[in-house]
């Protein structure tokens, strides 16, 4: 993961981050646990089918909104705790680009 800064003053600060296919994956799995618990898929227990599979039974926009949201959260994270900011309202998050692996 990459975290620039661009402070600006002392109350707004511009962050942009970029996750790379090592953190991607993360995510995806990640997603893929939470969303897979709620599945059936014949032949295993609930929550426990492999990630290929459980890919195959749900849809492909709620795993990219799970992944995208995950990414979105780690990010945050990562920014709030190398940049050491104490927030006083609500963060404006944009998401630019989003693209496959």
């Amino acid at each position: 993961m990459t975290i620039q800064n661009d402070k600006n003053s002392k109350i707004k600060f511009k962050v942009t981050a970029e996750l790379d296919k090592k953190d991607l994956a993360k995510q995806k799995s990640a997603a893929l646990k939470k969303l897979g618990e709620g599945i059936k898929v014949p032949g295993f227990r609930s929550g426990t089918a492999p990630d290929k599979l459980i890919e195959e039974n749900i849809d492909e926009n709620r795993l990219k909104s799970e992944v995208a949201n995950g990414c979105v959260d780690a990010a945050f994270a990562a920014m709030l705790k190398e940049f050491k900011l104490d927030l006083i309202g609500a963060p404006k998050l944009e998401i630019k680009k989003i693209v496959e692996g």
